[in-house]
């Protein structure tokens, strides 16, 4: 009965944007995301709807929660400064990403945006898809399970509370949960100094251009080396 409602629950959500208050009871943590939650945000979405959310979910979601469901399109790294050239703060907060003997860093506050939470890249052949949530403070990294060389999609796909859904081909996952169609890449959130000092070949993703000045983007290249 419980997964028929969650079937068809998530059914019925919209692609565009669709703002709701659900009046439930239970816990989705970042951190702490059931099997039971990974079920339901699994469901695809297909058909748009205006309906409230039901409120026998209530085992499911936190009390008075915000859904916010939204596709934003998919994002692909392109431009990168090297860090030599990259004129940042020591202190500012990076995502570090290490593949084979090639190292990335990704500025975080490049990414605090919605339509730069999940950003795709391609780092010494390998997908990767860099994740950061500004309302938990969730960071993850993931690549694809079969070891498949062609890019990553990912998407954001909402949010609900403070825990944001990534969208893969229709599917919505909670950014950290058990089950999920791709697997998590191990990284490191520091600061820039920290990562430049470890790794002084690495390059640097910006993200967003209007969240750092010009200057830091004078050099950048959009080859992938």
């Amino acid at each position: 009965m419980v997964d028929e409602m969650l079937n068809n629950f998530w059914n019925r959500l919209a692609f565009s944007v669709l703002l709701v208050t659900i009046t439930t009871t239970g816990n989705i943590s970042c951190d702490h995301a059931t099997e039971a939650e990974s079920v339901a945000v699994n469901k695809p979405i297909d058909q748009p709807t205006e309906d409230p959310i039901d409120p026998d979910l209530a085992a499911v979601l936190d009390p008075n929660q915000k859904a916010l469901i939204v596709t934003v399109p998919a994002i692909h790294a392109t431009d990168f400064v090297s860090a030599s050239d990259a004129q940042l703060p020591p202190e500012a907060e990076v995502i570090g990403v290490i593949v084979g003997d090639q190292p990335r860093a990704y500025l975080l506050q490049g990414m605090a945006t919605i339509d730069y939470h999940v950003v795709n890249d391609m780092l010494n052949d390998t997908p990767i898809a860099v994740t950061y949530c500004n309302q938990s403070e969730c960071v993850q990294v993931f690549t694809s399970k079969d070891g498949s060389k062609t890019p990553l999609e990912l998407q954001v796909g909402g949010r609900i509370g403070k825990n944001m859904m990534i969208a893969d081909h229709g599917q919505r996952f909670f950014q950290k949960q058990k089950i999920k169609p791709v697997v998590e890449y191990p990284s490191e959130r520091t600061t820039w100094g920290q990562w430049k000092k470890e790794h002084p070949e690495s390059d640097i993703y910006l993200g967003n251009p209007s969240a750092a000045p010009e200057t830091m983007r004078s050099n950048s290249s959009t080859d992938k080396e």
